[in-house]
C-alpha cells in the first residue's frame, strides 16, 4: 500500500488483510485507567445535576467539563462560570435560568451562593480587584488567582509597553542630543557676542583715546596762544614802535568814540539828511 492510495483501496487492502489467515491479527493498546480518567476529564461533558434546585432536572441546559485543570459550567452554549485551584470565577448571571444554573454548581462545590448581588460581588472578575495581589486587577489578569502567572493578554501588553518605553527612552535621547547641541550653538553664538561687544568697546576706548588726545592739544595751542598776547604786550610796553602802536590804538579809538558821538547827534543827522537830500540820495 502506497500513501497516494485512494480510501477505497486501503479499505480493501485493510479487508484482505483481515480475511488472509496467514496475516497475524493486531488490536490498539489498551489504555491505563489514568489516561482513560484524562481523557474523560478533559473532553466529556456531562448534566449538572439538581441537588438544591427546587426542579428534578436542567433537562440538558447545563454541562459540566473538565480543562485545562478547570472544572467549567457551561449554560446553554455558553461558558458561564469555572473552579481552578479551589477558586471559583463567574463571566455573568445572564439571565434567570443560568442564574439559577450557577447557584447549584457553586452549592455543589462548597461556594456560598445567595443572589445574583452576592455572586457578582464575591466571584465576577472586578476592574478594581486584585484577587492575587500581583499588581494586575482581575478584570485584566488571565490567571486572575496565580500571582505567579499573568497569561498570555498580560505577556502580550508588557511587550507593547516595553517597546512603547524602548521608542520613549530612544525619542528622549534623541532629543536630549538635540538639547545639547542646541546649548554648545547657544555657547558659540555667546562667545562670538563677547568677542563682538570686546572688539566695540576697545574701538569706542580708541575714539575716546583719540578724542582726549584732540581736546588735550587745543588745551595747549590755547595756553600758547595767551602767552604769545602775553608776551607782545609786554613787548609793546618796552619797544618805541609797540609804545606808539599803543599811542596810535588809544588815537583810534578815542576818534572812533567822537566820531560815534558827533553822529548820534541830532543836528548831525538833519545835517546829513539836508545834504543827503540835496545829492539826491
Amino acid at each position: 500500500m502506497t500513501p497516494f492510495q485512494s480510501d477505497k483501496q486501503r479499505k480493501g487492502f485493510f479487508a484482505n488483510k483481515g480475511n488472509n489467515s496467514k496475516t497475524a491479527s493486531f488490536s490498539a493498546r489498551p489504555l491505563s485507567s489514568e489516561e482513560m480518567k484524562s481523557r474523560s476529564n478533559d473532553s466529556a461533558e456531562y448534566e449538572l445535576s439538581t441537588k438544591y434546585d427546587g426542579r428534578k432536572s436542567f433537562y440538558g441546559k447545563a454541562k459540566i467539563r473538565h480543562e485545562d485543570n478547570k472544572k467549567i459550567l457551561k449554560s446553554y452554549s455558553t461558558d458561564v462560570a469555572f473552579i481552578k485551584d479551589g477558586k471559583a470565577v463567574v463571566n455573568g448571571t445572564y439571565s434567570a435560568t443560568t442564574l439559577r444554573h450557577i447557584k447549584e454548581f457553586l452549592k455543589q462545590n462548597g461556594f456560598k451562593a445567595e443572589n445574583s448581588k452576592q455572586i457578582e460581588k464575591d466571584y465576577i472578575l472586578s476592574s478594581k480587584k486584585d484577587s492575587d495581589s500581583d499588581g494586575v486587577v482581575d478584570s485584566k489578569d488571565c490567571e486572575p488567582f496565580n500571582p505567579k502567572k499573568q497569561g498570555f493578554m498580560h505577556d502580550f501588553h508588557v511587550k507593547r509597553l516595553r517597546a512603547k518605553e524602548e521608542k520613549l527612552e530612544a525619542k528622549r535621547e534623541k532629543e536630549m542630543r538635540k538639547l545639547e547641541d542646541i546649548k554648545d550653538k547657544l555657547k558659540e553664538r555667546q562667545g562670538i557676542a563677547s568677542q563682538k561687544a570686546d572688539i566695540k568697546s576697545l574701538k569706542l576706548q580708541q575714539k575716546q583715546a583719540i578724542i582726549d588726545e584732540i581736546n588735550t592739544e587745543k588745551q595747549k595751542t590755547n595756553k600758547l596762544k595767551q602767552a604769545n598776547i602775553k608776551a607782545k604786550k609786554q613787548l609793546d610796553k618796552l619797544t618805541i614802535t609797540g609804545k606808539v602802536k599803543t599811542e596810535i590804538k588809544k588815537d583810534s579809538k578815542l576818534l572812533a568814540e567822537s566820531t560815534n558821538a558827533f553822529l548820534k547827534k541830532k543836528s548831525t543827522r538833519k545835517a546829513l539828511s539836508k545834504i543827503g537830500k540835496s545829492l539826491g540820495l
